[in-house]
């Protein structure tokens, strides 16, 4: 039994963009991580679970202290607090 059209369609594309994302990071050089030259080098692929999380909180504090909301030393130790407490609950480092 072949799945409704819509769940079919949902399928189809996961796996295109599956494959697409497989072949981006397989083609990733750290020595040109970008289409123009940059004076720079690395790429970023990070498979630490809590990684998105703390970038967001890190951004929400950085904004924070930008629109005058804390201090630059405030929002830097809560962004280092927080990903401190969520890497230790996530039994990094190892």
């Amino acid at each position: 039994m072949r799945p409704a059209s819509s769940a079919w369609k949902r399928i189809s594309r996961s796996r295109r963009v599956a494959a697409t994302v497989l072949a981006s990071i397989k083609a990733a050089d750290p020595a040109k991580p970008t289409k123009d030259p940059v004076p720079y080098t690395g790429i970023q692929y990070v498979t630490i679970p809590r990684f998105q999380s703390i970038g967001t909180v890190a951004g929400q504090q950085i904004s924070a202290a930008l629109a005058g909301q804390t201090s630059v030393e405030a929002a830097l130790k809560a962004a280092q607090d927080y990903a401190a407490r969520e890497m230790t609950r996530v039994g990094y480092p190892k």
